[in-house]
Formats: structure tokens, C-alpha cells, sequence
């Protein structure tokens, strides 16, 4: 399976499973600073942007887009792997509901789709 083979490349341990302290933004103080940053960029180059022409990069988000899809549909097809031999077998109450039924290369998909989910949405804004 895909997955597996993805989870098998030298990835540290707490990058693919919640540990923590050791996963990124696993503790208040890593969230707070990573929020303060992110909010102080964005409304500093709003600020900084807010009287000059915006500028015209449609072939470079055609391209982002596209890489984001690709993700998205790669993405797709891991959890895809993962559901269907247990909706198959179990019924849809077990494939989405039983704590038996999550293994740790359904999760590790299902925080990157939610990640690029993230990633979309902000890219989308007006």
C-alpha cells in the first residue's frame, strides 16, 4: 500500500504520530509563537501592501493550484486504500467509527488532507 511505503521512508517518529511535547505545535508556547508570527506577517504585508498595485501572478497559483491538487488527489487515494477493504468487509459503521478501524497510515492521511484542506481555504479568500 501507498501509505505504508510512505511510512516507511526515514520520517522521525513524532512527525507521523501525535507525540507529545515532540510533535510540532504539541504545546501551548510552540501554538502561541507560530500564531503570533503568522498573524504579525499577514497584517504586516496587508499593511505594507495597502497602497501598491497588487501584482499579476496567475501562471504562479495555476501552478500552486495544480501541485495542491495533485496532493489532494494523491491524498485521496491513500485513504481511499485504507476505507474501502473495511467498508468492504466491516460495513460503513466499523470503517468510520471503530478505534480498531484507524490504523496509523489512515491517520497520518487524514491530517494531511485536513492540513491542504487548511492550506485551500486560506488560498481561496477574497
Amino acid at each position: 500500500m501507498l501509505a505504508d511505503v510512505l511510512l516507511s521512508l526515514p520520517i522521525p517518529r513524532h512527525l507521523t504520530s501525535w507525540q507529545p511535547g515532540l510533535t510540532p505545535l504539541s504545546t501551548f508556547p510552540s501554538v502561541a509563537a507560530s500564531t503570533a508570527i503568522y498573524l504579525g506577517l499577514v497584517f504586516g504585508i496587508h499593511t505594507y501592501q495597502n497602497d501598491k498595485q497588487p501584482k499579476k501572478l496567475n501562471t504562479l497559483f495555476q501552478i500552486h493550484n495544480g501541485l495542491l491538487s495533485a496532493a489532494s488527489g494523491v491524498l485521496l487515494f491513500l485513504i481511499l486504500e485504507e476505507i474501502i477493504p473495511k467498508l468492504w468487509n466491516n460495513g460503513i459503521f466499523y470503517a468510520f467509527c471503530s478505534a480498531e478501524a484507524w490504523t496509523e497510515a489512515s491517520t497520518f492521511s487524514l491530517v494531511r488532507v485536513l492540513s491542504l484542506t487548511s492550506v485551500r481555504f486560506v488560498h481561496s479568500a477574497p
